[in-house]
Formats: C-alpha cells, structure tokens, sequence
C-alpha cells in the first residue's frame, strides 16, 4: 500500500494527499504537484532530472523512494514525537519527504550539523551528537533498505544489536542457553566478561569498514553515499602533527577532551 493511501486511510479526516509518480512524462511542468492535507492548496515542487533511472535495482532510488521515506520517518520519530523538530517536520511531511527524496536522487544531500550537547550519566560525563529529525530519516531508510538486506544473513545468530524480532527477551534466552552449555561443561568454574566499545563512532576505522560494504554491496553510487554520512563522525586531526595522529590512532580518542581545543 502507498503511503499517501495509508495516511488518508489512517487520518481520514486530512485532505487526500497524492504525489505523482517520477515520471518525466506525466508531470506538468517538470514538476511534483503536492496536495497539503492541511488546506486546499496545491503546491507546485520543482523536480531536478539526473542520471538515476526509474530502477527498483538502483539503490539510490530505492532509498529516497517516497514510500520508504515515509516509512522511515514514522520508525525515526518513535519516543521522540514530542519534539518540537519533529512535530514541525511533520506539520509539512510530504512536502518535506519529496524534497529529501530530490536531494538524495540529486547528489545534493547533506547532513545538518549535530545538535552537541553532554549529559551526566551515572556519575560519567558524555558528548552526545543529537541528529534532526531529516537526517535520521535518510539514515533510517539506508538502514532499512540496504544495510539490513545486504549485510544482515552475515551476521551471527546471536547479535541482537537492531535485528527485527531479537530484542531483550531473545537476548535473555541466549544468554542462558551458553550458561546451561558452559555450566555442563565446566560447572561453576569461569566468569563473564563484560565490555562496551567507548568512543565507538569517534574511533571506529572508516576505510575497514567501507571494505566490509563494498564487499558485499556491489553499488558505487550507493556506496559513495554510505561513505558520506560515516564521515559525517569523521575526526578532525588537520592540527595535530604526524607524530600526534599516529598516537592518536593508536589510543582512545576522547572527543569530550578534545572538543576543548579551540
């Protein structure tokens, strides 16, 4: 079902809202005509024509389709719809999702800045990179729409880090099912490890990573974009001497210390 049907279907009392296809042909004035459910105007989007085709094997177009825009929004602004970004973002959804979709398709997206900010945790100060709302959207539907289907039969069984249908019950269970074996084994006689990558975003090395994408996801255009918002967490070392980087690469990089640096 498209999603312009299911939200005239869900709030039944909105204006019907429809966006025409992305076809050259049947578009009046190369452009996308947009009806606001919120009045009875008509607002007339400029589409920008590139080299993606009207593909379903095109990755780019797969992600910035309206339908799975939408479907992304919807699964980003859960617990947080209410914010006062994401209820604007939402006052003008379609007409917000079409202009996404015309900038990823266009080659002309680009991450807002990060909204900084820190927060005392359990006696432990952290740098937390907050996104808006947009931004999470399109990474919602690289998350849904590449990276999942890609990358997903290659994880192990038991990673329950964002997997569809492994939430903490599932965790539970395999926890308890490697105790049980451990226990028959060995009886009592070990311990658990328990450990958490600090830093993660602001450590991780970039290029392994994207060899790991490139591995298995065979799309230069779709690959570009990925690396894009990976370096969207990219360090900034251009002041440190090579001495420095090179320690830096070697150690844990504390973004909250370094942020310091004027």
């Amino acid at each position: 079902m498209s999603f312009s049907k299911q939200f005239a279907e869900k709030n039944n009392y909105y204006h019907i809202y429809s966006v025409t296809k992305y076809n050259k042909e049947s578009i009046h004035n190369d452009s996308d005509i947009i009806f606001d459910y919120f009045s009875e105007n008509v607002h007339s989007i400029p589409v920008e024509w590139t080299g993606y085709e009207n593909n379903p094997e095109d990755l780019i177009y797969k992600i910035s389709g309206l339908n799975e825009l939408y479907d992304a929004f919807h699964k980003a602004q859960k617990n947080s719809n209410w914010k006062a970004s994401v209820q604007k973002f939402e006052s003008n959804l379609f007409a917000n999702l079409n202009e996404l979709s015309n900038l990823i398709r266009t080659n002309k997206y680009e991450q807002k800045p990060f909204n900084a900010f820190k927060l005392n945790e359990r006696g432990h100060v952290r740098l937390i990179k907050s996104l808006h709302i947009s931004d999470r959207v399109v990474q919602r539907t690289v998350c849904d729409n590449i990276l999942t289907p890609y990358l997903n039969k290659y994880l192990i069984y038991d990673n329950g880090a964002s997997q569809k249908n492994k939430g903490i019950d599932f965790c539970r269970k395999r926890l308890s099912v490697h105790l049980q074996k451990y226990i028959r084994k060995h009886e009592t006689d070990g311990y658990i490890l328990l450990c958490d990558f600090r830093k993660f975003f602001d450590n991780i090395n970039h290029e392994k990573l994207l060899e790991i994408f490139i591995k298995y996801i065979k799309d230069e255009k779709a690959i570009n974009f990925i690396k894009k918002l990976i370096d969207t967490f990219k360090i900034d070392v251009s002041y440190l001497s090579e001495s420095e980087r090179e320690e830096a690469v070697n150690q844990v990089f504390n973004s909250l210390e370094y942020e310091k640096i004027d």
